[in-house]
């Protein structure tokens, strides 16, 4: 019956829109071609030793490669074809998952459970994580009400608590720990001791408050305002200045250097420049996307499909002193996208886009952000720069979908910062969501 998804008509048009209720043309061609994955799973999963022989690893690519054809060659592709190509066949190290997972590298480890499990929640139509594209076809009122659920109980545990260390015991702590590593029977004799200082960093459950015994007692320091929401869904962020931005007069200049009416090479211009400062004693983590530094949730574009920088690479301390955002003025094509030198496209300030989750925000891809850009800096704002020095980032507000709401608005700042190191290591690993 799949040879006769061709013969379909799938010439109408038919927006990809929530709102829009889908065309039964269109259901019956994602249920053939779901069917069709099912067959092409069950076929690949009962084909033995393909973890080390060669001709059964070339049958399961071939299988699984004449679908790939399939739905490569469909004149027009639904919503759920194009997830499908992204979880199939796709190079990014986060996507492409079943081509991945078949090869002789990867099968004997985790392919073969990651084929299984893929095929069994398009079997049963369900969706079993948040992570494959075409699973998220599956999702119902139900389902989206439970996440929700699971989420508002996440952020309302109580946050991890901090336990008092004076320099002196973390010190000698660090020390047995190095010996113990040097030395496997004093590993054995000593094990109920603390962890390291580098160790207890990394260790979200217990992090641990360092203080100075010379100095004033830790009873008198404020304790970190932890909250669990620091810890999810990080929307947002921003790029490095000495990313280089494509003009209309075929120019080049970096997002530094950016003045206010710069009309880029889609004729969008430029309106502001917004520069935060970044605490130099902290390091932030950002990813490299071919040369351009982008924190981890900010949406960009390749080949026209949105990712999150953090979906492609995953992030790396980086040494930069500011990061950068803008805001376009694009009547005319409304997209209010930057164009890096390296063919990547990034979202800007105030899209009111929602063509997809990753461009959707209802603070950064809203009037909101513009309107607390105004109100913190109006000359700024009115001029086409605005440098943002200072950010309490225990002031950020979410909505119930752990969206920041508040990020540029004004803030009545009282530093009680400690200076305790430890606790500026563990804040940064926190990776506070940013836009």
């Amino acid at each position: 019956m799949i040879e006769k998804v061709e013969k379909i008509d799938t010439s109408a048009p038919i927006e990809e829109n929530d709102s829009v209720k889908i065309q039964y043309e269109e259901r019956l061609l994602n249920q053939l071609l779901r069917n069709k994955l099912v067959i092409v799973l069950n076929k690949i999963v009962k084909l033995k030793n393909i973890s080390f022989d060669e001709d059964e690893n070339k049958k399961a690519n071939k299988i699984l490669s004449d679908y790939i054809k399939i739905l490569t060659n469909l004149k027009y592709k639904t919503k759920y074809v194009k997830n499908l190509l992204i979880d199939i066949t796709n190079s990014n190290p986060n996507h492409g998952q079943v081509e991945k997972a078949i090869s002789i590298l990867y099968y004997g480890t985790w392919g073969k459970c990651y084929i299984n499990s893929f095929l069994r929640f398009h079997q049963y139509e369900q969706c079993g994580n948040f992570k494959d594209q075409s699973l998220q076809y599956y999702t119902h009122e139900v389902f989206n009400a439970y996440r929700k659920m699971a989420n508002t109980i996440f952020v309302n545990l109580p946050p991890p608590e901090t336990e008092e260390q004076s320099i002196s015991d973390s010190y000698n702590s660090s020390i047995t720990s190095m010996n113990a590593r040097n030395n496997p029977l004093l590993s054995y004799q000593r094990m109920d001791m603390r962890p390291s200082i580098n160790e207890t960093s990394r260790c979200l459950t217990r992090p641990v408050l360092l203080c100075d015994s010379a100095s004033e007692t830790c009873s008198e320091r404020r304790k970190p305002n932890l909250k669990m929401k620091y810890f999810i869904n990080r929307h947002g962020g921003c790029f490095n200045g000495d990313a280089c931005i494509l003009l209309a007069n075929y120019q080049k200049k970096r997002v530094r250097d950016l003045k206010k009416g710069d009309l880029l090479n889609n004729n969008a211009a430029v309106k502001c420049v917004i520069e935060q400062t970044l605490n130099e004693k902290r390091k932030p983590y950002m990813c490299d996307i071919n040369g351009v530094l982008l924190t981890p949730y900010h949406p960009i574009a390749i080949d026209n499909n949105w990712y999150f920088p953090n979906d492609l690479v995953n992030p790396k301390e980086v040494s930069v002193n500011s990061w950068f955002n803008v805001i376009l003025q694009d009547d005319n094509n409304q997209k209010y996208e930057i164009e890096f030198d390296n063919g990547i496209k990034a979202i800007t300030l105030g899209h009111n886009r929602d063509d997809n989750n990753i461009l959707k925000h209802p603070y950064f891809g809203s009037e909101l952000v513009l309107k607390d850009l105004k109100e913190r800096d109006p000359i700024g704002y009115s001029n086409g720069y605005i440098h943002i020095k200072e950010l309490d980032f225990n002031k950020l507000e979410y909505d119930e979908n752990q969206f920041c709401m508040n990020y540029y608005k004004t803030q009545d700042i009282k530093y009680e910062y400690t200076t305790l190191k430890s606790l500026n290591d563990l804040n940064d690993k926190i990776d506070i969501p940013v836009y």
